[in-house]
């Protein structure tokens, strides 16, 4: 029997449409690991194979229709998923089309309309998905993926502090925004209007935070919780050397607080990952002007069009 690495995980499986499909193998990879699945199906064509497969999980295995090139079916079938959970750890993506003729016919005669719809449903749909899915993706995502990742490497005696508010205040009682502090591409008044109307929840409570994080078995000694603003928390935590630091309090303010107090700890070889460097204009302003000031010229790697991260000498 498989380890239960994912027990009390849930995803969504976008992509099954036989048992040769790449999804198919994941998706039962992913149920012997211990994860409850929801599947979308393509169309009524599709529907009864799928139904035949996904069977296999249980007569109650929720699956629901969408066509991905239609943002009006993305949100009809998220909606259903919230009838069913209202969190999400897994969102699988193995979605690929293209017309008939594009595929048979030469390379050369491939039309404008086939080429946007091979590219509207085989990649532009994973932004589509992801937008959705986000909203129920609350539950520390990127603390959990270091634990595992020390885990796997039989690694158990690295300490992590984590720094938040962990409050369910509005994010402007705590921290007071600066004219600096735009999303690049927008406003923040529309993007917090855009936030509210998706029913996104931007607080975090630090009851949840320690229940996901003990569900790892990870010793509770090594995680330390430091609640409030990192302006006031940083400066009496006991912090000597830092492996990987990473910041995402996207004002300006408090970045540049946290790379004043904590650049220096991180050790020869450590990473430093600066998570809203191309969605928060006081953000990148933040870390370019501290670069600066300290002489640093380092590569900025980009994970995404937000994440970048630097490996220090």
């Amino acid at each position: 029997m498989a380890e239960q690495i994912l027990a009390g995980k849930t995803g969504v499986v976008f992509g099954v449409a036989n048992k040769r499909s790449i999804a198919w193998a994941i998706a039962k990879a992913w149920t012997a690991a211990g994860a409850r699945l929801i599947f979308n199906y393509q169309g009524e064509r599709l529907k009864e194979n799928v139904e035949e497969l996904v069977g296999e999980f249980g007569a109650g295995t929720p699956l629901y229709p969408c066509d991905v090139s239609k943002d009006e079916e993305i949100d009809s079938f998220f909606e259903k998923v919230r009838g069913q959970t209202n969190r999400l750890d897994l969102l699988l993506h193995s979605v690929a089309f293209a017309p008939k003729e594009a595929l048979e016919g030469d390379f050369l005669n491939t039309t404008r309309d086939a080429f946007r719809t091979a590219h509207d449903i085989s990649a532009y749909s994973l932004v589509a998905l992801s937008r959705s899915v986000t909203p129920l993706m609350t539950d520390g995502g990127s603390i959990l993926a270091m634990i595992e990742a020390l885990k796997l490497a039989g690694d158990s005696g690295r300490r992590f502090h984590l720094f938040d508010t962990f409050s369910s205040a509005d994010m402007f009682e705590t921290n007071e925004p600066t004219d600096e502090d735009q999303p690049f591409g927008s406003t923040l008044e529309e993007m917090m209007n855009g936030i509210q109307k998706s029913g996104f929840d931007l607080s975090v409570e630090l009851a949840g935070v320690r229940g996901t994080i003990a569900a790892t078995g990870y010793a509770s000694d090594k995680i330390m919780f430091h609640v409030g603003r990192t302006e006031d928390t940083i400066g009496s935590a006991p912090i000597e050397a830092i492996g990987l630091l990473r910041l995402d309090t996207d004002w300006y303010d408090s970045t540049r607080d946290q790379l004043e107090r904590l650049f220096d700890k991180v050790q020869p070889g450590g990473i430093v990952i600066f998570d809203d460097y191309g969605f928060w204009q006081g953000h990148k302003k933040a870390v370019d002007e501290f670069l600066v000031a300290a002489g640093l010229h380092p590569l900025l790697i980009r994970t995404d069009w937000s994440c970048r991260f630097l490996v220090k000498n």
